[in-house]
């Protein structure tokens, strides 16, 4: 994948980025723009470190994306689940409580997803709502267009 998965987002990720990898100057995050292949090998040159090991550091960042997307948007979001995802039962919702671990485990055990399906589908199912305007809405998300 050229671009990361999270290159809608990328103006929220830039931060974590500087924050994990303090030697990115605002430059660097201006030409990267997303481009995982580049942001890797720009990474690479700063930090000696391997590319599996930078690869892996990014999947951290994208994975707390999505994990606290769904804890602040929790609210918004549940009914959403439902509606996308209708096997899941209220008590499902319940024991889920904005925990991604817990709503990838349920799309596991509910849809025999593998886990790296569950983790598509969860992240897929984030991707398609634009929970920056549900936070200016104050609880009115929208659905963003793709």
């Amino acid at each position: 994948m050229d671009k990361l998965q999270l290159q809608g987002h990328w103006n929220q990720i830039k931060g974590k980025l500087k924050e994990k990898f303090g030697k990115l100057t605002d430059d660097d995050l201006i030409k990267l723009s997303g481009k995982k292949d580049e942001l890797i090998g720009k990474l690479q040159v700063l930090y000696g470190s391997s590319k599996e090991k930078i690869e892996h550091q990014i999947r951290e960042i994208e994975v707390d994306f999505y994990a606290e997307e769904l804890r602040i948007h929790w609210d918004y979001l549940k009914a959403k689940l439902k509606q996308k995802w209708n096997s899941l039962t209220e008590d499902d919702i319940q024991r889920i409580k904005g925990n991604a671990d817990k709503l990838i485990a349920q799309l596991q055990e509910r849809y025999n997803f593998a886990k790296a399906k569950a983790e598509a589908e969860f992240h897929a199912f984030i991707d398609s709502f634009d929970t920056s305007k549900e936070k200016e809405g104050a609880g009115k998300g929208k659905e963003q267009k793709r």
